[in-house]
């Protein structure tokens, strides 16, 4: 399949997408992890089939995406809205239904986060590998809660003096 890179402004920014396939084919989300890009589902495009609207966005700050802040109270809450707004768009999706998702590492916490926010979206969803759609460990729910009054995301525990080996619980 062939595939063409897309700027769409949305919610403040300039985002990059990738494209591919006929408009009126099956719609196809495809979201990538961190340090990553749409460039990471390359290897599968190539292999859909005719057929298949394929949509791949670089999440903000990365790939060819506008850089901007993610507030992390808000989890992974801001790249889902980013990913909400362009399923809004019908120069990407222009049939207005249901889309299959496929999302890997960090993407597939932010699917978690738009399948909380857009139960409806979806027709089916793959996740590999999934972050918790609470961010990097620095909160615990829906709110921002934080696990930590300084969002580190854990407790560092020290080992007792005398101790060998691996840190007891581990």
């Amino acid at each position: 399949m062939e595939t063409r890179d897309q700027r769409v402004q949305a919610r403040g920014i300039t985002q990059n997408v990738l494209v591919g396939g006929p408009g009126d084919g099956t719609p196809v989300l495809l979201v990538h992890g961190n340090c990553s890009s749409a460039g990471f589902w390359a290897p599968l495009i190539r292999r859909l089939p005719d057929g298949i609207r394929v949509v791949a966005p670089d999440l903000r700050g990365y790939g060819r995406s506008e850089t901007a802040p993610v507030d992390a109270t808000r989890g992974l809450r801001d790249f889902a809205d980013d990913v909400a707004a362009l399923l809004d768009d019908r120069n990407l999706f222009p049939a207005d239904g249901p889309v299959i998702v496929a999302a890997h590492s960090m993407g597939g916490g932010v699917v978690m986060q738009l399948l909380a926010d857009h139960p409806g979206r979806f027709s089916s969803v793959l996740l590999e590998a999934p972050l918790s759609p609470y961010g990097f460990g620095g909160t615990r729910d829906l709110a921002g809660t934080p696990t930590t009054a300084d969002f580190a995301g854990h407790r560092r525990r020290h080992r007792q003096p005398g101790l060998r080996g691996p840190h007891p619980g581990r």
